[in-house]
């Protein structure tokens, strides 16, 4: 009974396990066909007017949705509140998912596409089945299923049925469910799909598992091996194969359930499998050391300690979020599928429980026959009681030994199973606590490598960190150099040639020499002018650079601030470029309130960023004459922080260059045309005075982005 229980109890957690791992790939499998290109979007492209594409961009489809929110898109509506809804889904935030999902649902009715509206269901039936609440999937699946066959949307058909049939097994609506995989197949083979129907066999397979129709099983899953084989995917093979050896081992046949196993791993070495091919060899153990054939059971326990040691190395791989979800979602099958093993298994024991009681039921029947002729013979005569009274009396002592002899062999029998079971649990408790300690070894030994190498990364960070500050500030002095060199050269050599002018006008008497020689000078004092407060500006600009924070924060609308700044520089811009027009787009949000800010260090900021826009799209259209320059600005409240974007439509920047925009004294320009420290001021001024970040991001031919975020504080 104890042997029992605890195969019992092992076989339901890897059942768990396994049934589990046979339903996620193929989730996986079959929403890749509801959502792929030539699919779920095909329905979308008529609502949008073109072929969307789902990615991960959270940032731009927020963006792009609350534009399409903004002129009543509904199309644009559908399609990025559809990919923001499978964003979330993957990210496991189910609430929001499903917000976005019933957002685009709205969307699709005021679009009357019917189809539309069949798939974003099909996606919210999605949610609930991974939340898991399969009695609401079930419904939305359903739901789904009837308006795309009332549209004939045969691609839709097949995996919303199948999604359908799964929720109705975990509900354990068996008959609903055979159907649902029915009328999946037809849509597939309707659909040319013939891939995604070897998926759909191998789960009407495991459904008639669980029902223990083992002939329909096999034919499905055969028919499933044979379309699988096609593709080649070794994955799903190996689940089929693994489905036919648990077929094997609920009837019994425990050295088919291994062969198949076996290959199972061979194709895909997955720890599920190995846990139930473990078990299997451990039952086989016990049953040949019961049956005393130790040869057998010695073969089997050494392939049991040596499966059980491999999976106990690469036990810690598994157990993620993901794969105990699907967990969850199976136990119901599994509950199932054992409690009629169960019920065999018990079955079992009770008629070896009988077997024995009958042995010694059978020796108690013997004494008593011997006892009933020894009272016969007691009242035939005095005389044959005298003559056979003897014997009788050794008759009935060799009963009652040979009684007490089988009383004794069962009991010799029980202790030694008993002494057995102690043994091998002995033997368990030493090898685990023999691994445990080699274990514990072993991590202390990495944990003293991993202090040792924690403290040298550390040096190394440190080392790392006085070689960049060295870095920046000889980058920081060369720059300084350079800037201020370029005026000073030419206010010494406008001032040499100044001198030399000076003593030709002293040496010459020709009035017209001499009047030639003042206006000379005339334009190099001029000049010299011009440089020297050239480089009185970088001086200053220097110590704006390097000043505390000493302006006093006023409240300021950031949306007319923006357009304020905005109208500077163009007009700066067109005195120096009249004919050079560039298009402007607003997409600034009402919502934001007065922010608390140093209103005059922020202007430089948003006028420095759109000097840089406005220089790269003049330099692309000295080499692109039909080029149309266009600039961007949106505003946005994120969360807690209020959100700028300035981008345009230049040539952008490669990574080498924009990582150092921020530096100062970092600049592209030629000589005379920039001082490489509006950006770094515009840094220090958004992170330091403002508490925010700044950040670009560029790709080369397709423009730059500056998005500068300050928190929402001191507002009215």
């Amino acid at each position: 009974m104890f042997i029992k229980h605890h195969l019992l109890k092992g076989l339901l957690i890897l059942f768990i396990c396994l049934f589990y791992s046979t339903v996620a790939p193929a989730q996986e499998e079959l929403i890749q066909n509801l959502m792929d290109t030539t699919g779920m979007f095909d329905v979308i492209k008529p609502l949008s007017g073109r072929k969307a594409a789902f990615t991960n961009d959270e940032e731009g489809s927020q963006r792009r949705l609350k534009i399409a929110e903004t002129h009543q898109n509904s199309r644009g509506i559908i399609t990025n509140a559809s990919a923001l809804g499978y964003i979330y889904l993957n990210q496991g935030d189910y609430t929001k998912a499903l917000q976005y999902f019933n957002k685009a649902l709205k969307a699709g009715e005021n679009t009357k596409s019917v189809k539309a509206q069949s798939v974003v269901l099909a996606q919210i039936g999605l949610v609930h089945m991974r939340m898991p609440d399969y009695e609401r999937a079930f419904s939305v699946f359903s739901r789904s299923l009837l308006m795309m066959e009332e549209e004939n949307f045969i691609r839709g058909i097949g995996p919303v049925a199948s999604f359908a049939a799964q929720c109705a097994t975990r509900l354990k609506k068996y008959d609903v469910a055979k159907e649902l995989y029915l009328k999946s197949l037809k849509g597939f083979k309707d659909s040319g799909d013939e891939a995604a129907s070897g998926i759909v066999y191998n789960l009407l397979g495991e459904l008639y598992l669980i029902n223990d129709e083992y002939d329909n099983a096999f034919q499905n899953f055969n028919i499933a091996f044979s379309i699988v084989s096609k593709s080649g995917n070794r994955m799903r093979l190996a689940i089929i194969q693994r489905d036919i050896g648990l077929v094997y081992f609920k009837k019994g046949i425990n050295d088919k359930a291994i062969e198949y196993f076996n290959k199972s791993l061979a194709l895909d070495n997955q720890l599920l499998v190995s846990k139930l091919k473990k078990e299997v060899l451990m039952k086989l153990f016990t049953i040949y050391s019961f049956n005393k054939n130790f040869n057998k059971a010695d073969v089997f326990h050494e392939q049991y300690r040596a499966l059980k040691d491999s999976i106990n190395r690469v036990k810690q791989k598994y157990g993620s979020e993901e794969e105990r979800f699907m967990e969850e979602a199976e136990k119901g099958n599994i509950i199932a599928m054992l409690e009629r093993k169960a019920e065999e298994q018990m079955l079992i024991a009770n008629q070896k429980e009988m077997e024995l009681s009958a042995q010694i039921t059978a020796t108690d029947i013997e004494r008593q026959n011997k006892e009933m002729a020894l009272e016969q013979l007691q009242s035939s005569s005095v005389e044959m009681e005298k003559i056979t009274r003897e014997k009788a009396i050794q008759q009935l002592d060799l009963a009652r030994k040979e009684l007490q002899l089988n009383r004794q062999k069962s009991f010799q029998n029980i202790l030694l199973l008993i002494l057995l079971i102690i043994g091998v649990l002995t033997y368990f408790i030493y090898s685990r606590y023999r691994t445990n300690k080699l274990t514990n070894a072993k991590l202390g030994k990495a944990n003293a490598e991993l202090a040792l190498t924690l403290d040298e990364l550390r040096l190394t960070q440190d080392q790392l960190i006085n070689s960049e500050k060295l870095a920046s500030l000889g980058q920081m002095v060369s720059g300084i150099a350079h800037e201020i060199k370029n005026p000073l050269n030419f206010i010494d050599n406008f001032s040499s040639l100044s001198i030399d002018m000076l003593n030709e006008f002293k040496n010459t008497d020709s009035a017209e020499e001499r009047q030639e020689l003042i206006l000379d000078i005339q334009q190099n004092l001029s000049k010299i002018v011009d440089h020297s407060r050239k480089a009185d500006g970088i001086v200053k600009n220097m110590l704006l650079h390097s000043r505390e924070e000493t302006q006093e924060k006023v409240l300021t609308n950031i949306n007319k601030l923006i357009e304020e700044s905005y109208q500077i520089t163009y007009s700066n811009h067109l005195a120096r470029n009249p004919s050079f027009l560039i298009t402007v787009q607003y997409y600034l949000a009402s919502t934001i309130p007065p922010l608390r800010l140093q209103q005059i260090e922020i202007e430089r900021v948003i006028i420095s960023i759109l000097e840089n826009a406005f220089y790269a799209m003049l330099k692309k259209r000295k080499k692109q004459l039909l080029y149309e320059p266009v600039v961007t600005i949106i505003t946005s409240l994120e969360e807690k922080n209020v959100c700028i974007k300035i981008s345009d439509n230049a040539d952008g920047m490669p990574a080498d260059i924009l990582k150092n925009i921020f530096q100062p004294f970092f600049t592209t320009k030629p000589p005379g045309e920039g001082t490489g420290l509006g950006l770094s001021l515009s840094y220090d001024v958004i992170t330091k005075a403002h508490g925010g970040s700044i950040s670009a991001r560029s790709e080369p031919g397709n423009g730059t982005i500056f998005t500068i975020k300050m928190p929402l504080t001191g507002i009215v």
